[in-house]
C-alpha cells in the first residue's frame, strides 16, 4: 500500500488486508478532501466508526457530539489550525471529550519540536503508510491503555 499525503493522491491498495479497529470511535480532521476520505476510507475499512471533519471547526463539533477513543487531525488548517483545535479539545471536560487522545499528521517537519511541546500524544509525518497510522492509533487507544499509561502520554513536559 502507497503511503496517504504522497502526492499526487495514490487509492487505496485493494489487497490489503487491514487488521481491525472493531468498535473504535475517530473523529478525523483533515482539510485537504481527497487525504480526507482516502483516510477515513481506510480506517473505514478497518472496522473504526469515522466521523469526517475538513477544518478544526467542525472537528470540534464532532468530538462533542462523537465522544471519540482518538482524534487524528491534521496540523496546517485554514481558521483553527491543529495547535487550537488541541487547546479547545483540552478545555472540554472529560466526559465531553477533553481527555481524548490527539494525533497530530503534517508535513511540516520543522514543527515536530511545538508539536510535542504542545501536548499531542503522537505525530505522523505526511507521507505516513497506513500501517504507521495504525500503530499510533493502537498506541493511543484508551481501550488499551490503564488510565496512568494515559496521563503519561499526556503528561506536559
Amino acid at each position: 500500500m502507497k503511503p496517504f499525503g504522497s502526492h499526487p493522491a495514490n487509492p487505496l491498495d485493494s489487497r490489503m488486508q487491514p487488521e481491525p479497529l472493531t468498535g473504535l470511535k475517530i473523529v478525523l480532521v483533515e482539510d485537504h478532501a481527497p487525504l480526507r476520505r482516502e483516510i477515513g476510507s481506510f480506517l473505514e475499512q478497518c472496522s473504526a466508526n469515522v466521523v469526517l471533519a475538513e477544518n478544526g471547526v467542525q472537528g470540534l463539533k464532532a468530538i462533542k457530539q462523537s465522544r471519540p477513543h482518538v482524534v487524528v487531525s491534521d496540523i496546517l488548517m485554514d481558521g483553527v489550525d491543529g495547535f487550537e483545535l488541541l487547546r479547545q479539545i483540552r478545555k472540554l471536560e472529560p466526559d465531553e471529550g477533553g481527555s481524548v487522545p490527539v494525533i497530530a499528521i503534517t508535513g511540516l517537519i520543522k514543527e515536530a519540536d511545538r508539536i510535542n511541546e504542545a501536548g499531542f500524544q503522537a505525530c505522523l509525518f505526511k507521507p505516513f503508510s497506513p500501517d504507521e497510522l495504525l500503530a499510533e492509533i493502537r498506541l493511543v487507544d484508551p481501550r488499551n491503555n490503564t488510565a496512568s499509561d494515559f496521563q503519561r502520554k499526556t503528561k506536559r513536559t
